[in-house]
């Protein structure tokens, strides 16, 4: 079940590195914008939202609660403060829970109206004094991480489940099994038990399930959300198995390899070695015996020269 261990830890570490990437984005942003500039920061956010499909919305909120700017100039001169983005903001870092939605057009383009899932995260703006001038937002795309994670998923063939802090599924991809989570698996993520365990399916398979009951951020608030991978137990066994035989079938190649190698040693000197002793001794017994000329070897064919010519001499 190591394997499915290794699996999860790649998962986490690949997935937590992604969000803390817009994390610091964020913090990059609100060292930098200049408020007196609405026009310039819409820009910057408008950049933002474009670069790629984690970020879906950023703007910037001034104290009194008033939108500056926004991406594409959304929401841009409306008061957000009662949104907790730019209350928490204010206190310092924040990073909200999974909410949904149905998008607006005026606020997410998208060409469809299903509930859209994404969590906020905001920071302070300061100025030279350390007063907080502001609050700028960072809203964040719940499927792009999805997106993200499916392929790794697909990559590693491994089942994924994200949680969020009350234990509800956030998404799951299924690249293995179509089944959910069994009431056993599900009892690792209610009692935040980590580790690997082999449980059955609801499917009455076995299958290896990695928890990993908090995804820690170097340098981002804790989101609190748990992963959990899973393959069917079989499966995370496949690669010490095939390592097992691969080392057999190895070992296996280099004894019949040693045994050949013996053969040929054994059929190209021992052998004319041995009859040539045997020749040289009847040689020196007064024997009358015609040599055989080896070709095995250079040697050999040197030594058996040479006793044809010491059985020439004694016949003179």
């Amino acid at each position: 079940m190591e394997a499915v261990t290794i699996r999860g830890e790649a998962l986490r570490n690949t997935f937590t590195k992604t969000i803390e990437r817009e994390w610091t984005g964020l913090q990059a942003a609100s060292r930098i914008i200049d408020p007196s500039d609405p026009v310039a920061l819409r820009d910057i956010f408008t950049a933002v939202s474009r670069r790629g499909r984690n970020v879906a919305w950023a703007g910037y909120a001034d104290r009194s609660g008033v939108l500056v700017a926004g991406s594409r100039g959304l929401l841009e001169g409306e008061n957000v403060r009662d949104e907790e983005w730019f209350s928490s903001g204010l206190e310092g870092n924040f990073v909200g829970e999974v909410r949904e939605f149905r998008p607006l057009a005026r606020f997410i383009q998208t060409e469809e109206e299903e509930l859209l899932k994404y969590i906020d995260m905001s920071a302070p703006t300061l100025d030279a004094t350390g007063k907080v001038t502001g609050v700028v937002v960072y809203r964040l795309r719940i499927s792009a991480m999805e997106d993200y994670l499916s392929e790794l998923a697909h990559d590693m063939r491994t089942d994924v489940f994200l949680f969020d802090t009350n234990g509800d599924e956030i998404f799951s991809i299924h690249e293995r099994s179509p089944v959910p989570l069994s009431p056993a698996s599900m009892q690792l993520i209610e009692t935040g038990t980590a580790g690997t365990r082999l449980l059955e399916g609801s499917d009455e398979v076995l299958y290896a399930v990695s928890h990993m009951p908090s995804l820690s951020y170097s340098v981002m608030p804790s989101l609190g959300w748990e992963l959990a991978v899973r393959v069917p137990g079989r499966t995370s066994e496949t690669g010490l198995r095939e390592l097992s035989i691969s080392i057999l079938l190895i070992v296996v190649g280099l004894a019949i390899a040693l045994l050949v190698a013996t053969q040929i040693f054994v059929f190209h000197f021992i052998r004319p070695l041995a009859r040539l002793s045997e020749e040289a001794t009847d040689i020196a017994d007064g024997k009358d015996v015609f040599p055989h000329e080896s070709r095995s070897s250079r040697e050999m064919a040197l030594l058996s020269a040479a006793i044809v010519r010491l059985q020439a001499r004694l016949n003179r």
